[in-house]
């Protein structure tokens, strides 16, 4: 009966993110897709080195504006409807400063915060994003 009714869910209904984002196995996405997925599952590691070893001031604040402000958002990309790539970045930037904030916020309250541990988490969730978006399955509806 549920069926019969517009809007009522299930795979395909047009509700939820899986209504509006059909999962691409990875082997169809384009060559361009992966080797960006790749690059942004690797980039928040690249930036957690460049903190830890203590790169000069300049770089470390560069790479740090950079990658806070860009790449969580972007890795997350998969999850924001837009329907041209201007509307996408202002999406992907808004993202990955929320996210910053939210990680950075939670760990102040746990009394952990830290540089080297609100990167390591803005890596993870960005390593996550990419390659769960490199393997096919977002927008996919959870198995049952």
């Amino acid at each position: 009966m549920n069926a019969a009714r517009p809007g009522a869910g299930g795979p395909g209904a047009g509700g939820g993110v899986a209504g509006r984002l059909p999962a691409v196995p990875s082997s169809r996405l384009p060559a361009g897709r992966r080797a960006a997925d790749v690059a942004l599952a690797a980039s928040g590691w690249v930036w957690l080195a460049l903190v830890a070893a203590g790169a000069p001031v300049a770089l470390r604040g560069i790479a740090t504006f950079g990658f806070a402000a860009f790449v969580p958002g972007l890795a997350l990309r998969a999850w924001i409807p837009a329907s041209d790539r201007l509307e996408r970045f202002v999406y992907s930037l808004a993202a990955s400063l929320s996210v910053c904030v939210i990680i950075t916020l939670v760990l102040a309250l746990a009394h952990t915060l830290t540089a080297e541990l609100t990167i390591a988490c803005l890596a993870a969730l960005t390593t996550l994003a990419a390659t769960a978006d490199l393997a096919g399955t977002l927008g996919q509806p959870p198995a049952p």
